[in-house]
């Protein structure tokens, strides 16, 4: 069985290499490591997400969250941030197509601007 974890790591390079070819390859992804959650015994809520991917590149921010149940985003969410700009919303194939259209446009605006998105210890 594929962890959900995998899952939307193998979807997003999916949708690099179909939507963002020639502007930002995978290669320069990195992908922040995983946080463990302790699980409790007999509770199966244990927060609003189940498994978070944190992944960075070329001064963008981008964080995957897996599906839960009771928060609003039934097939889980995605949003890419570079700088005071940003963009959300559900892991289907429309909202990675305005995420390809977005990180086009704010390559397109040059690259020295966004690396206020966050360094490898952003947010520790």
């Amino acid at each position: 069985m594929i962890s959900a974890r995998h899952a939307m790591l193998r979807q997003a390079q999916e949708y690099f290499h179909s939507l963002l070819l020639g502007v930002v390859k995978w290669d320069d992804v990195e992908v922040d490591k995983a946080i463990p959650i302790p699980s409790v015994r007999g509770q199966r809520d244990q927060g609003m997400v189940r498994d978070l991917v944190v992944a960075r590149f070329n001064g963008f921010k981008m964080e995957l969250a897996s599906p839960f149940d009771d928060v609003g985003w039934p097939m889980g969410r995605v949003s890419v941030t570079r700088g005071p700009w940003s963009i959300e919303g559900p892991l289907d194939a429309a909202t990675w197509h305005r995420i390809a259209e977005f990180i086009k446009d704010q390559k397109a605006q040059g690259d020295g601007d966004g690396d206020t998105a966050g360094g490898t210890d952003w947010g520790r």
